[in-house]
């Protein structure tokens, strides 16, 4: 009774109000839901993309280490190559680990002596007018 006069004071019928009030309730549960979805939806990407970003960190440190890895077994591969080399023995792993470094202090003044030279290039183009 209390709500039919309180309809009747607001120049509402019973129904029709508590029909818009109705309405009204399921177009914000409506919109909480896709804002609560939208939310969702962005924490579910961000979450992805710091896993994808740590995994590629991993995946980098790991292709480093097996860049570093093959470099390490080609360079001694290339050292000892032709070289009788005995590494049971501590004077044997001396001299091992001295023509290593041997060969590497050689290939990096090479790198040296390369890049030098490229720099000293004319490389600008054949002007021909």
């Amino acid at each position: 009774m209390q709500i039919n006069i309180l309809c009747n004071e607001w120049g509402l019928e019973l129904g029709r109000g508590i029909r818009n009030v109705f309405i009204h309730i399921f177009i914000l549960f409506n919109m909480a839901i896709e804002f609560t979805t939208i939310l969702i939806c962005i924490a579910i990407v961000v979450i992805l993309l710091l896993v994808r970003v740590k995994k590629f960190k991993h995946e980098i440190v790991a292709m480093f280490l097996i860049a570093l890895l093959l470099f390490g077994v080609f360079s001694i591969t290339m050292a000892f190559n032709g070289k009788n080399v005995s590494i049971n023995d501590m004077p044997g792993l001396e001299n091992a680990v001295k023509i290593y470094f041997s060969w590497f202090g050689n290939a990096v003044d090479n790198v040296k002596v390369i890049t030098a030279q490229v720099v000293k290039m004319d490389w600008r183009g054949n002007k021909t007018a």
